[in-house]
């Protein structure tokens, strides 16, 4: 998972190394440097070569930057082999944040999703 920290608030989209970032999921944290205690936020993110993506390429963004591929389809097969765990569950919750993220990007960047 990529993650990233920075003492101003993140934008949802930027532009980094000639690749479209979106920071998501920010949280304010409070840490102690050598001047003090300072406000932080922590952020999750992922990074695309695509400039304009697909609603699915960034859902699957998401959802890989928390799951690899190879884990994903692991946790799949494992629920159809016994139903309802709490993984799959929290599989489906991250899923659902996923979409909302990708048409809130797509919203951004004045695209319909």
């Amino acid at each position: 998972m990529k993650t990233g920290m920075s003492d101003n608030f993140p934008s949802l989209i930027s532009y980094s190394d000639n690749k479209l970032q979106i920071d998501y999921d920010v949280e304010q944290a409070e840490i102690e440097d050598m001047n003090g205690i300072k406000t932080v936020y922590k952020y999750k993110y992922i990074e695309l070569d695509n400039h304009n993506p697909s609603y699915g390429e960034l859902v699957s963004a998401l959802i890989h930057n928390i799951y690899s591929p190879d884990a994903e389809v692991a946790l799949i097969n494992n629920e159809l082999a016994e139903t309802g765990t709490q993984e799959y569950q929290d599989y489906q919750t991250l899923r659902t944040h996923a979409k909302e993220i990708a048409k809130q990007v797509l919203s951004n960047l004045g695209v319909t999703p």
